[in-house]
């Protein structure tokens, strides 16, 4: 059986969403050396996104490896619509 026969299906980008799910950039093995700037990227990206939208974020097990939520402030990452696993 397909997915499609199996009810799945891609949904529009017009279409209602409840949130959005990121992982938190943080293996500089898996980035080589541009670790730093794709973490940077990503506040720039929760912080255009955090406005309007709600924002599930995968972080590490490790603290050291996730983003503060001081740095998340003040990056403008509105932190009322996001909720870190």
């Amino acid at each position: 059986m397909t997915p499609r026969e199996q009810g799945f299906w891609m949904p529009g980008e017009f279409e209602p969403q409840e949130s959005i799910w990121l992982v938190w950039p943080h293996d500089d093995e898996l980035w080589i050396g541009y670790l730093d700037g794709v973490q940077r990227v990503y506040f720039d990206l929760l912080a255009a996104l955090t406005p309007t939208e709600r924002v599930n974020l995968l972080v590490p097990e490790n603290p050291d490896l996730q983003p503060s939520q001081e740095s998340l402030a003040r990056a403008g990452v509105r932190l009322d619509h996001l909720t870190t696993h």
